[in-house]
């Protein structure tokens, strides 16, 4: 069966050289990466960051770097930039928490291939010196 394959694909490519045609490869997995849902509510693979409140970005990771991204889950460090809204949210001061950024939870679906979840690990403590905390990444698609 193999072998018949594989002929029947050089075949089919001499043929398209011949006739002045050229096969472009689209790396299989480019396709099937899940994304994290943006503010615009565009998926996006490998984010520099992730913002858990569009309307006024008091909850974002930022400086994202990725050393695992697959199809079932991702992992990397960032900086968990909060604003606590103390006294008020104009007024409120950003503290910065670095941290080991873990994404979960695919959802997929008819043109849906996203995580759903995350779990930052603190390696300095986080808001209110937790060890951890875990989000729900539910940016609507557009």
């Amino acid at each position: 069966m193999t072998l018949v394959r594989t002929a029947t694909l050089i075949a089919t490519s001499a043929a398209l050289a011949t006739a002045g045609l050229a096969l472009t490869s689209v790396p299989a997995q480019a396709a099937t990466k899940p994304g994290v849902v943006n503010c615009k509510g565009k998926p996006e693979v490998q984010p520099k960051e992730i913002n858990m409140s569009c309307a006024d970005a008091n909850l974002t990771v930022t400086g994202l770097k990725w050393s695992t991204w697959t199809k079932a889950g991702a992992t990397g460090t960032g900086t968990l930039v909060w604003n606590p809204c103390i006294p008020t949210c104009v007024a409120g001061k950003a503290e910065k928490y670095p941290a080991k950024v873990v994404l979960s939870r695919v959802a997929s679906g008819a043109g849906v291939n996203v995580f759903s979840g995350m779990t930052l690990a603190f390696t300095k403590g986080g808001p209110a010196d937790a060890a951890a905390s875990s989000y729900v990444l539910d940016n609507p698609l557009k």
